[in-house]
Formats: C-alpha cells, structure tokens, sequence
C-alpha cells in the first residue's frame, strides 16, 4: 500500500478539506492521512472487482496506437495512489474520511486493523454504502467544482459523482517522424475509450461517473514536492 506524507497530501486539487486539516495535531494528521491512503487502496480494489477497472485500464495497454505509461516520477498524487493496480486509469476523487460519522470511522479503523490493505466482503460493503459521502465535495448540494489545473470546462464534474482520471506519455515518441499522425490515431481511439468507460463504470456500479483526460502541464507532480522522498515507498 503507498504512503503520502503532509507535503505530498498538499499537492490535492481541490483542496475544501484544507481548514480542517491544518487543525489536526501532527500524530493526527499522520493518523488521517494512513485512513485516506487505506481508503484509496480499498476503494480502487473494489472499482476493479465491481467495474472491472483493470480491464478498462488494458484498453490502452493493449491498443496498437502507442499509449505510454506515465513514469511514477511523472505522477500526481491520485495516480500515484492508483498506480500498484492501473497504468493508465486513476480515482481522481478527494477522500474526505472526516465526512464519516463516528460509527463509520471506528469501522473502518477496525476493518483495516482486522484485514489490512485486502478487500474482503466485509470492507466491499463497508465502501459501497459509504462511497457517495467520502468522495463528495458538496453533500448539501451538487454543484459542479473544478478537477484541473484551470477553468476549462474539460476538468468540471458534479460534486457528488465518481471521477476517473486518464493519463498517458503524451510525448514519449515525439522524435519521431511520424508523430503527429500516431497522435492523430491515438486522440481519435482515446475520444471512443473515454466514452465507453464512462458508460461502463456508471452502468455496472450504478453511480455517476466521469472520467476526465489529464496532460502533463495539467498535474502537479508529487516527485517535485517531496524531494524524491515518495519513491522510497
């Protein structure tokens, strides 16, 4: 399971949560940031074995149009959390663990101390009825909030849906001569791909989804933030 730290933690976008962090003690703020990471992990396990995540994500692996992994020193936070299961795929929600009641934290205190980082049927229930709260920006309404970097409507999503985001070496072969017409080929498929993933994610969870596209002058890179630190995990 990967570990976050503070520094790392900042880089979220968007980041609504921020006040009620800044307040947590240090032990605290280490303690919130392991459920999160713990949550991530069984969340992203239960997208697989309930949506077939990992299928989706060889869309790209198996594809004939080149879609290069990104680098983990290329990665942002969510996919970094993703990237022991996917390459291409990642959960682009916040968790929000303070949006638990007291009940559903000591539960989920319990299922990690019990199972650890596996999904069981225990914890795949616990994440089916709690999903919706942990991963809203917005319970009291379902407003559109902004995923991105910047204010294209690209990276808008409701508050309350599940957002998926897809990312890949844009310019791994970019010397090549031939260049512009794999990316012609390859922006053509992704259009179909994202598509299709959304309407499968949605139909078989039975939750709004959106899966967003992501470039690399749209992520902010943890590896520049933590001095290298986060590839020791």
């Amino acid at each position: 399971m990967k570990k976050i730290d503070e520094q790392v933690y900042k880089t979220r976008f968007p980041n609504n949560n921020e006040n009620y962090f800044n307040k947590l003690t240090a032990s605290e703020k280490d303690q919130y940031l392991f459920y999160v990471v713990s949550y991530y992990n069984l969340l992203i396990q239960f997208l697989i074995k309930n949506s077939q995540l990992d299928q989706l994500d060889n869309i790209f692996a198996k594809s004939k149009n080149n879609f290069n992994p990104v680098s983990l020193e290329e990665m942002d936070l969510y996919q970094y959390l993703s990237s022991d299961y996917l390459k291409y795929l990642y959960i682009r929600n916040n968790v929000y663990i303070e949006n638990l009641t007291e009940s559903e934290k000591e539960e989920l205190i319990d299922l990690v101390n019990k199972y650890g980082p596996r999904l069981t049927e225990e914890n795949s229930k616990f994440i089916q009825k709690t999903l919706g709260k942990v991963i809203s920006e917005n319970q009291s309404s379902n407003t559109y909030i902004n995923f991105g970097p910047n204010e294209s409507s690209n990276y808008f999503a409701p508050s309350n849906v599940l957002v998926i985001g897809v990312r890949f070496d844009d310019f791994k072969d970019f010397q090549d001569v031939d260049w512009s017409d794999k990316n012609f080929a390859r922006e053509q498929e992704l259009d179909f791909a994202l598509q299709y993933i959304e309407s499968a994610i949605s139909n078989k969870l039975k939750i709004e989804t959106k899966v967003i596209r992501y470039r690399d002058t749209s992520v902010e890179k943890i590896i520049e933030q933590d001095n290298n630190r986060i590839l020791k995990n």
